[in-house]
């Protein structure tokens, strides 16, 4: 006969540890096995809490790019308030282990919403697998690479937006992974890379090999660990005390006297997606090899950096541990665009505040300091421009159109005399 014990037995016995502790005098931790239990009791409490925490989509409307392997991705529309003549549709990309959400939170934190408001449609991305984005199809593989993003989801987003508005271009906007996604795409050389008309990135990286922190570097050398912690259904979890209780990587993610815990709190009960593990063994060999190559090795995302020749923007956090300024700046460095800006958010350049990774998009200060660097941006590069060749056309039209009316006006004179 197995030695069990009943499930009431061990609980009775837990609880009774507990009082004694709480009589002996050892109230820290007393305290701290009470957390414990909390934590044990959420997923019976969290769905009444849930509707607290849920936001509503501030989209005017959800579309859908289908991509040649039938995913399809999501697209949260924002109609503009006051449409500005030639604004060409801003795409919003965001960062791994993220939906929608990382650029379109709340009225406050959300760049599509201060985008709209100022006459730009935009277009605000979940990328496969994340958010509202689906599979339709017999077959599915879970194996998710970066390179679906960039040969795939990308491509089928730009289309969709340009059939949509019946722009000659779009703009890219991308955050952390959505940065480097747009990256990838505008040095590729595809038809639709022609179709981007100025690239922004935030706090995005061109490279893997720089990477030193511990906790990171664990992940690399055992992969296995991101598969211990439900990374989506444990962020929805513990959001309701990402308000009152500090972690040991708050200041790794964010710089807190710039983003406040509220923030952070509805990030955790919205904007978390897992991160597939293809994406993980992808980013894993090119920490290992130095080198940033697709899975079929056919194409190099570092050096193809270099056919950049759009317009484009680069914005780190000046406190960044996921996108160090330096990996901002190899970006800035590697591309050939004759029009080009790095920016370093933080004290030492007249911001407010230091920025950390996810304060770029979330911060406090961010609508007030980030956003407007976009908006300059976008209105000085982002918009339709119209072609030379009609403007020379119209020009020699206009001079034909003289000649004659010249012409005609010395026949007359002529047949007076």
């Amino acid at each position: 006969m197995k030695n069990q014990e009943s499930i009431l037995s061990i609980l009775f016995a837990f609880v009774g540890i507990i009082v004694i502790i709480i009589l002996t005098g050892s109230f820290l931790f007393a305290a701290l096995l009470g957390l414990m239990i909390f934590f044990l009791t959420i997923p019976a409490v969290y769905p009444l809490i849930r509707p607290k925490l849920k936001l509503k989509d501030l989209a005017d409307n959800v579309f859908y790019a289908r991509t040649e392997d039938n995913w399809y991705i999501a697209l949260h529309y924002h109609e503009a308030r006051y449409p500005r003549k030639k604004a060409l549709p801003v795409i919003l990309c965001h960062g791994i282990a993220q939906n929608k959400y990382a650029l379109d939170l709340d009225e406050y934190h959300s760049l599509a919403v201060y985008l709209k408001v100022r006459g730009f449609p935009v277009f605000v991305v979940s990328l496969r697998g994340a958010g509202q984005s689906y599979y339709k199809g017999v077959k599915h593989s879970h194996y998710i690479t970066f390179d679906d993003y960039v040969l795939y989801d990308a491509p089928a987003i730009i289309r969709k937006v340009i059939e949509l508005t019946e722009a000659p271009a779009v703009n890219w906007v991308g955050f952390s992974l959505g940065g480097m996604i747009g990256y990838a795409i505008s040095g590729l050389g595809l038809p639709e890379s022609k179709k981007i008309q100025t690239l922004i990135a935030l706090g995005s990286p061109g490279k893997a090999d720089y990477i030193n922190n511990k906790i990171i570097q664990q992940v690399i050398k055992n992969p296995w660990i991101g598969k211990l912690f439900p990374i989506k259904s444990g962020s929805r979890m513990v959001s309701p005390l990402g308000k009152y209780i500090p972690t040991p990587i708050d200041k790794f993610l964010y710089n807190p006297n710039n983003t406040k815990k509220r923030t952070i709190q509805l990030l955790l009960a919205n904007c978390i997606e897992p991160i597939n593990q293809g994406v993980i063994d992808e980013f894993t060999s090119w920490a290992r090899q130095k080198k940033e190559l697709s899975i079929d090795k056919t194409i190099d995302y570092r050096s193809n950096l270099e056919r950049i020749n759009i317009p484009t923007l680069l914005i780190a956090g000046s406190v960044d541990h996921i996108a160090p300024p330096p990996q901002v700046r190899f970006v800035y460095d590697k591309i050939r665009s004759s029009i080009k800006k790095y920016v370093i958010a933080g004290k030492r350049n007249n911001f407010k505040e230091d920025y950390g990774h996810l304060c770029l998009t979330v911060g406090e200060y961010a609508p007030e300091e980030i956003f407007p660097i976009i908006l300059d941006w976008l209105e000085k590069h982002g918009m339709a421009k119209q072609k030379r060749i009609k403007t020379w056309f119209q020009k020699l039209k206009r001079r034909i159109e003289l000649n004659r009316v010249l012409k005609q006006s010395i026949k007359k004179t002529n047949d007076k005399k």
